[in-house]
């Protein structure tokens, strides 16, 4: 692009283009450069971002290494085939449902501290003339008024909450897991297109630079191709991290 670019600037001061044509590739230039300072944005923050999780957020020089991600046999599984899976990973999930177990317990708990509190004793005596007075006690203490129902009502609240709280969750990650898939399976069945076109476009490419750089082939030609596969292998990129 900045080839091109200078021999149009170089043409259209011997009057041999127009100047139409220099700021229709000197807006590509410009378009590529924001791309590539957008990309090395994102690759030094994703660094960055790695590192921090890591442990090593003062070492972005650190010589860190990232193995290539695998492509895909087959498109994305089934929703139900990967839920189990997820449901049983997920931390959070997880932690809800061992907070609805605890709950149970502290219900049963309450409903257990509903019935009489009995205790039973012996009470022994003696008196100024040395006899000994021995016999028994049993307290009862019954509920009669409340019963523990303000607890084991709220026992039983906090428990219906934590049911609520865990199948919306289920829920939600069902539909996050629906998303991704259908996401995956349209990107699946793409990727091998735009994987088909860059070949042709590459030997296009290869043949105009040689033409272009005998002069048989105008160069804004030839950098139009150029763009096209470019544009193309992006799109495969962009493809291909969507799909990971």
């Amino acid at each position: 692009e900045r080839d091109t670019t200078d021999a149009l600037e170089h043409a259209v001061a011997n009057g041999d283009a127009t100047i139409a044509a220099l700021g229709v590739e000197r807006a590509a230039l410009e378009g590529f450069r924001r791309q590539r300072d957008d990309l090395e944005q994102v690759a030094a923050q994703t660094r960055a971002d790695l590192l921090g999780v890591l442990g090593e957020p003062s070492g972005l020089d650190a010589g860190v290494r990232i193995a290539p991600v695998s492509p895909l046999a087959a498109p994305p599984p089934a929703v139900d085939e990967i839920l189990t899976r997820c449901l049983s990973r997920r931390l959070d999930i997880e932690g809800l449902r061992r907070g609805y177990d605890a709950q149970e317990a502290r219900l049963r708990q309450a409903i257990i501290e509903q019935l009489p509190d009995l205790s039973i004793g012996v009470a022994r005596q003696r008196n100024e003339s040395s006899v000994d007075f021995l016999g028994g006690l049993v307290n009862v203490g019954v509920p009669i008024f409340d019963r523990n129902q303000a607890q084991v009502a709220l026992e039983s609240a906090t428990r219906e909450r934590l049911r609520h709280e865990y199948e919306a969750r289920v829920v939600g990650t069902r539909a996050s897991l629906d998303a991704l898939t259908r996401v995956g399976q349209v990107i699946a069945r793409r990727l091998p297109e735009v994987a088909a076109s860059i070949t042709p476009l590459r030997r296009i490419e290869e043949t105009e630079a040689d033409a272009a750089d005998r002069g048989d082939v105008d160069r804004l030609v030839y950098q139009t191709v150029r763009t096209a596969l470019v544009e193309q292998r992006l799109q495969e990129a962009l493809l291909d991290q969507g799909l990971a």
